[in-house]
């Protein structure tokens, strides 16, 4: 049990210390293109992938839970509930939700999200996916360190997506 949860505020801490969240509409329009082949265009969030991380950054520096927990994406949300879940079969009086994970995860990063420099170095959008290249420097990390953020567009917003995005985004 207590490997299950180590595992599951591992798994949260991470996700809480690489991730983002969009803003913006999202419309899907269907056209066809000069050959009469159907094509489909995609508007993407308003903000970027690194604008959208900032935002989550602040939220995280806030402390605002609820907030934080809305910038992942449903997928994100769905993988943390079925491990909280699995641990609530074995520990019925534990009580864990992805909600759970997230806020014990933000309480765990949140010294070191204070005390970090985080700048984008770089991004990339791709249809509904999304990277972000950060670096980060602080107490902790003196030298920097650089690191991968992966999104996906959903609901018109960039959020927190715990799987890479499709071929050569982030390489």
């Amino acid at each position: 049990m207590r490997y299950r949860l180590l595992t599951a505020l591992l798994y949260a801490t991470l996700i809480i210390a690489f991730g983002c969240l969009g803003c913006g509409g999202e419309t899907t329009e269907e056209t066809e293109n000069d050959d009469g082949i159907d094509i489909t265009t995609t508007e993407l969030p308003s903000q970027t992938p690194g604008e959208a991380w900032m935002n989550y950054v602040r939220a995280v520096r806030s402390g605002d839970i609820d907030e934080v927990v809305s910038l992942y994406s449903a997928a994100a949300i769905a993988d943390l509930e079925a491990l909280a879940e699995e641990m609530n079969a074995t520990d019925p009086a534990g009580g864990w939700s992805a909600k759970g994970f997230i806020a014990q995860a933000v309480e765990g990063v949140s010294a070191q999200f204070n005390d970090e420099v985080i700048t984008v170095v770089s991004e990339f959008v791709s249809e509904d996916e999304g990277t972000a290249e950060l670096r980060w420097s602080g107490e902790s990390t003196p030298e920097g360190e650089e690191g991968f953020i992966f999104f996906v567009a959903e609901g018109g917003k960039w959020k927190i997506s715990t799987q890479p995005p499709g071929d050569g985004m982030a390489q």
